[in-house]
């Protein structure tokens, strides 16, 4: 009994490190092998194997498929985090690209405060100014008034 275990065994890591295409032929080989003979009892041991070397054809094709499902897992895992990594740095980008659109409106910008107080500064200076004009002209006629009463074509001869 343990030496058609053992036998078993082996024939399933033979099998195992087969490529689909071998024991895709190994099972063509026992199907002709199953129509060679007219023996009803090797029929049936031939129908086994046959079924042996089927499993291990689908054995073959899991192994394979959990070595790409395993591959596969770790890309997908892979894309997500270069994924969330160009989503982060796409919203970095958007951010600059908003200041640098502020930064360029703001010579555009109306700047209500600034203009007002502006204006006021501009509008004290200008009137402070005038002032400034108009008192050197109130003190350059009162000069010239005073001058103009000192000349001596002004003044009355005296009677001697």
């Amino acid at each position: 009994m343990g030496s058609r275990r053992q036998e078993a065994e082996d024939e399933a890591t033979r099998d195992l490190s087969k490529s689909p295409q071998q024991v895709l032929a190994d099972c063509h080989d026992e199907s002709y092998c199953v129509a060679e003979t007219r023996d009803w009892c090797a029929q049936l041991s031939s129908n086994a194997r046959l079924m042996c070397r089927f499993a291990g054809l689908l054995g073959v094709l899991d192994v394979r498929a959990e070595a790409r499902d395993k591959n596969a897992s770790a890309q997908t895992v892979e894309v997500i985090k270069l994924t969330k990594a160009l989503v982060i740095m796409t919203r970095v980008l958007l951010f600059f690209t908003f200041v640098q659109i502020v930064l360029a409106m703001l010579p555009f910008l109306p700047r209500h405060n600034q203009s007002a107080q502006h204006v006021e500064a501009s509008a004290k200076n200008e009137e402070s100014r005038r002032d400034g004009v108009r008192s050197s002209l109130i003190s350059s006629r009162a000069t010239a008034s005073n001058s103009q009463a000192l000349t001596p074509s002004s003044t009355v001869p005296l009677a001697h």
